[in-house]
């Protein structure tokens, strides 16, 4: 990746984040130790494009965010630029994708996306089990 289009972070330092993010196309993976389930997994984020100063339907300004868990895709969502606050989105994972410790979740804008603007997290991600 070019290191001037992240990943990168907004805030006083590494322990006051205010946010995450990475322009154009790339990646951003956190990692969980999840437990043994039957349940199915939550994953929300709340996240926009990564466009300074920009708010707007107009998804030519968008992402398509594809959410990868242990290297397998979840599905794809068009995320819109929503400056300073950004929106919350979920993927619901069945509990055969993820694994029993550690885990990979990553959120890839494809170099061949048809919107790639990066992407900005305004928060950590929630995992929930339904």
């Amino acid at each position: 990746m070019n290191p001037k289009n992240g990943p990168g972070y907004d805030g006083t330092d590494v322990n006051n984040v205010q946010s995450v993010w990475m322009r154009s196309s790339g990646y951003i993976t956190y990692q969980a130790s999840l437990p043994s389930t039957k349940r199915s997994l939550l994953v929300i984020a709340r996240l926009s494009s990564e466009l300074k100063n920009t708010t707007s339907t107009d998804p030519a300004y968008s992402s398509d965010i594809v959410l990868l868990v242990n290297g397998t895709a979840q599905g794809m969502q068009t995320v819109i630029p929503d400056d300073g606050t950004g929106k919350d989105y979920q993927w619901t994972i069945p509990n055969n994708v993820f694994r029993v410790g550690n885990n990979d979740i990553t959120f890839r804008v494809g170099e061949s996306s048809k919107y790639r603007n990066g992407i900005c997290f305004y928060r950590p991600i929630q995992l929930m089990f339904r």
